[in-house]
């Protein structure tokens, strides 16, 4: 800093000999020279001046004027309401060397994360995950990083904001050199072979993540002026990081624990990522459109093009390293998650992409997959089979165990490795997202429903072609297993009894192919031919006998109101209408959510609870919506998740 040379304290410096401590760097223009400790010595110059005040260790003394302090008086100084000339001077006078401190500060790695270390000492706990956490948190003073972020911009001097949007873009840039050496270095040193799962150079990758959680917080990131420039930049970075960083350190630190934790994970990490996707896909459209409304040129027939380039995927998947920490932070604490699914939505990304095109594109990566686990199953069989032959008695028990031991392979999602501490998705690697489907809490509501519908659909028409080819020429009479459609008649006087038995005698390949419904009444088929419609009414129906016990769902009751259940499928309970011990289910006045009776667990209660998961299951599947309101722990036990207190 200041005049000639600018002299910069740093950590040790990738592609510099191994075992050999950076003493200090000077550089100027385009040169540096670093001087090392000697190999039998690992001493380095003492310290200057107090925690604080010094900004790293060099060639020379070097204490740069403290930032907080500078920036608060600039910001007291400009916000004087510009009637006291005196305030004004100040603030001319010290703007530029806050400026001048900014650069020097925030565009360094070391500085940054020497300028703000914290003065406590390190907190030891007995937690994996704290303890990985706490690698990164008690190494800097946040609540100091935030309060310096919040007097920079309370300055409004556009020379000190311009100031440190141009040192993070360096500070950035910096780094993702840096981990672009780190793994040309890794690459170098293991020419080729399996890498280590956990991270080489720690504490050199711990200096840069440091760096870079303290950039992340900036709020020129929410900036639409200056987020354009820093966040892909980011987030670049954030994909570069070690695996066993990102997992073992970085989650844990983002992981939202309480509700001011929730609010800081949202505005200063997530809401960044969320703008600048959402002007990034819109922009790219709009040149898009512009292109074509010009040259008189087509819509292109893939949607990827339309506004989602390498850093929009980018940005999706931090995204999805912030949804894993909101779970993992939920699962810490044993509560709901802090901030709801639907925070993670990219809606402009979901909106731009072909979704049949990224499920199809999942869908082969699943089957690739699934191949070379049987590939390499046949493989350890026959190699099983082949040291029994040779080995004998000893061989037999080698190959007994050896076709039950497959080789470990990485996890579907970031979060099942932060709960196990071992390997790292394919999907969170640079360049491993092969679809937006491997990281689903991504997609909008409306997006996943027309995944799901684009699903059964493709399933549809695989079993109704194989039926066909199973069964040509011929009338086929309606309700017939060899049809090509899913049938079923029911009399309205006797709907569940039909529907139980209709659904019991058909097979799941059956259960797959579209559906087609016929009702009776008085023994008398009904007319008309079902295009959805009484297929919706089916449901509706079917779904008000199984949710109200008889003698509601049996009564006339207003007219109005049956009319609009009717119409609308809801299902309206009351308390007086659960007091029958024949309903299977009860309500929560106070939630108005259902719930299974205690004691409905004799034979037909089960059949009854076996037809609700079919019909609510044939429904989604046939794209019929249903207002079935069932409490959240619910649809965790569906997924196989253990329910806590909270659902209680």
């Amino acid at each position: 800093g200041g005049d000639g040379v600018d002299v910069r304290g740093v950590a040790p410096v990738i592609g510099l000999p191994p075992g050999r401590e950076v003493l200090f760097v000077a550089a100027w223009g385009d040169g540096a020279t670093a001087t090392l400790a000697p190999t039998n010595s690992g001493a380095r110059p003492a310290r200057t001046g107090d925690h604080e005040g010094d900004h790293g260790v060099a060639s020379r003394p070097m204490t740069l004027p403290p930032l907080l302090e500078l920036a608060e008086t600039v910001a007291d100084a400009s916000g004087g309401g510009g009637d006291d000339d005196d305030d004004d001077d100040a603030a001319n006078e010290l703007a530029p060397a806050l400026a001048r401190a900014v650069d020097d500060v925030f565009s360094s790695a070391g500085f940054l994360v020497e300028g703000f270390a914290s003065p406590r000492p390190p907190v030891r706990t007995r937690d994996r995950d704290d303890e990985a956490a706490r690698d990164l948190t008690d190494a800097l003073d946040i609540v100091s990083v935030d309060a310096t972020y919040d007097a920079l911009v309370r300055t409004r001097r556009p020379e000190v904001v311009t100031a440190l949007a141009v040192a993070l873009a360096r500070l950035l840039d910096d780094l993702d050199d840096a981990l672009t050496r780190y793994w040309t270095r890794v690459d170098d040193e293991f020419d080729g072979v399996t890498v280590p799962e956990e991270a080489l150079y720690k504490d050199e990758m711990l200096t840069l993540t440091r760096a870079a959680t303290i950039a992340w917080r900036s709020p020129l990131m929410r900036d639409a002026a200056f987020g354009d420039a820093l966040v892909p930049r980011l987030v670049g970075v954030v994909k570069k990081l070690p695996p066993s960083i990102v997992r073992d350190v970085l989650v844990p630190w983002l992981a939202v624990r309480d509700g001011r934790r929730a609010e800081t994970h949202e505005s200063k990490f997530l809401d960044p990522i969320r703008a600048c996707v959402e002007r990034r896909v819109r922009r790219r459209e709009r040149e898009r459109s512009d292109r074509n409304d010009l040259v008189g040129a087509s819509a292109s027939s893939s949607r990827r093009a339309r506004g989602v380039d390498e850093v929009v995927a980018s940005c999706a998947q931090v995204v999805a390293t912030l949804h894993a920490a909101n779970a993992f932070g939920a699962e810490a604490r044993g509560t709901e998650a802090m901030l709801p699914e639907r925070a993670y939505h990219l809606d402009a990304l979901s909106d731009a992409i072909d979704l049949r095109e990224e499920y199809m594109r999942w869908i082969k990566l699943v089957e690739e997959e699934e191949e070379v686990a049987r590939e390499e199953a046949e493989e350890r069989a026959a190699a099983g089979v082949a040291a029994g032959r040779e080995d004998g008695a000893e061989g037999d028990a080698a190959a007994e165990e050896r076709p039950n031991a497959p080789p470990r392979r990485d996890p579907t999602t970031l979060l099942d490795a932060c709960r196990t501490g071992v390997g790292y998705p394919r999907c969170a690697r640079p360049g491993g997202l092969a679809s937006f489907c491997q990281i689903p809490c991504v997609l909008s509501l409306e997006a996943k429903s027309r995944v799901l519908q684009g699903e059964a659909n493709l399933q549809k028409r695989h079993e109704m072609r194989a039926s066909r080819d199973r069964h040509r020429g011929g009338e086929i009479p309606f309700g017939s297993h060899d049809a090509s459609f899913l049938e079923i008649s029911v009399n309205r006087e006797r709907l569940l009894q039909d529907a139980t038995r209709a659904v019991a005698s058909r097979s799941p390949a059956d259960l797959k192919k579209p559906m087609r419904v016929r009702f009776s009444s008085d023994g008398v088929e009904e007319e008309g031919v079902d295009e959805g419609g009484v297929t919706k009414e089916f449901f509706q129906l079917l779904v008000r006998e199984l949710f109200l016990p008889p003698e509601k769902s049996s009564t006339t009751g207003d007219a109005e109101e049956e009319e609009e259940e009717r119409s609308t499928g809801t299902v309206r309970p009351t308390s007086s209408s659960y007091s029958s011990s024949s309903s299977v289910f009860t309500v929560d006045e106070d939630s108005g959510l259902f719930w299974f009776r205690a004691g409905a667990d004799d034979a037909p209660s089960l059949s009854r609870c076996r037809l609700v998961g079919a019909a609510i299951g044939l429904a989604i599947y046939n794209g019929v919506t249903l207002d079935v309101h069932l409490p959240h722990v619910a649809y965790k036990r569906l997924f196989g998740l253990s329910p806590t207190l909270a659902d209680l």
